[in-house]
């Protein structure tokens, strides 16, 4: 329960000292606050709570084990181990400040996640509070604890999502290049700026569909003959595969309302560059999923790219101007990722982060 806390605590605190700070929307959709250090002081204390429960774990999240006793004294005797080579500074930088433990390469891995990510909300989202929540309520957070150079990686690519929204190539690339060098998998991210000019519509809305239904049928198919001659088959489940259906439904559920937004607003709404980028992010997202549903701990590559939730949803809700569709869709859509976040975290134990436990540094 925990986590449920901290992030009520920093939502309330959010919306508390959004009142303090006035903020416009620049011609892109991204978000300018006229106070500098009113924003500073905000983005401290609101992502604070996360990064101490998260610096200062001790054996939460399955990988924890396994990079204390595997990939952190591996890499500072000089073996070869699958480490990516900025990762790699990470955990000499943490280990040259406090050699006595490794705790502090944690502390300086949860630092890269917090500040990036936070720096995205802020940039980008026009309803704090909301983003912080779903900051939770993603998994993105438990993720952190467990899948942690895929979560730097993943926070950098959201805070390199509004140069997207500029139409800043080389700074897009470069930051996806530095994501690449702490996990391989951040090459996930290179397609997104080349869809960027990419428009959504409800007149598109059946050519999308048919486009997932053949990726469908071609993954199968490629399953079909993997299968038949024998490739690869200790990695697969099934021909089908059972993927993660809990995110594909989110997914849908996200869909929709990019879809009643454009309803009532019509495409040019999507003018808006912000508003257009998640939406291309999110179609992206639908499809890489329709390929690897079926591959084992392929939500691990999906939860790359599902965090962009985090300003959809807020973003496009603040688009409808009707108070009763406007909250209906807020209680919809937060209760859809509260159930999620119960069944996945609560219940299942995904990423193996309870039950939490501090590091005691004083022993």
């Amino acid at each position: 329960m925990i986590y449920i806390y901290i992030t009520l605590i920093s939502s309330f605190i959010g919306i508390i000292f959004l009142f303090y700070n006035e903020k416009e929307i620049n011609e892109m959709g991204l978000v300018y606050y006229k106070s500098k250090t009113k924003l500073v002081i905000e983005m401290l204390i609101v992502s604070l709570p996360f990064f101490i429960i998260s610096s200062f774990r001790y054996y939460v999240g399955t990988d924890y084990g396994g990079y204390s006793s595997n990939q952190i004294p591996a890499v500072l005797m000089g073996k070869v181990v699958k480490v990516e080579v900025l990762y790699k500074l990470v955990i000499k930088l943490g280990y040259l400040l406090y050699p006595s433990n490794y705790q502090v390469i944690f502390i300086l891995t949860t630092l890269l996640i917090v500040l990036f990510s936070f720096m995205y909300i802020f940039d980008r989202s026009y309803n704090v509070p909301a983003s912080v929540l779903l900051f939770t309520l993603t998994t993105f957070f438990n993720f952190s604890m467990n899948g942690m150079r895929q979560a730097i990686a993943t926070s950098i690519f959201l805070f390199a999502t509004k140069y997207i929204v500029e139409g800043k190539p080389l700074r897009y690339f470069t930051w996806i290049l530095i994501a690449v060098g702490f996990h391989s998998s951040a090459l996930i991210f290179f397609p997104l700026y080349l869809i960027r000019k990419f428009r959504f519509s409800m007149a598109k809305l059946p050519v999308f569909v048919i486009v997932v239904i053949l990726a469908h049928f071609f993954k199968n198919l490629v399953f079909i003959l993997m299968n038949k001659f024998g490739l690869y088959t200790e990695y697969l489940n099934s021909y089908y595969g059972a993927g993660n259906n809990k995110i594909f439904l989110l997914n849908i559920m996200m869909l929709l309302l990019v879809l009643l937004v454009l309803l009532i607003k019509g495409s040019s709404v999507l003018k808006n560059n912000n508003l257009n980028v998640d939406v291309n992010i999110l179609l992206y997202l639908i499809l890489v999923q329709i390929f690897l549903n079926g591959i084992p701990n392929s939500n691990r590559i999906l939860l790359l790219l599902f965090p962009i939730a985090m300003t959809l949803v807020p973003n496009f809700i603040s688009e409808l101007r009707e108070v009763l569709l406007k909250y209906a869709s807020y209680v919809l859509i937060f209760a859809s990722f509260s159930y999620y976040f119960v069944y996945t975290i609560l219940i299942n134990n995904f990423q193996g982060t309870l039950p939490y436990a501090w590091w005691l540094f004083w022993k």
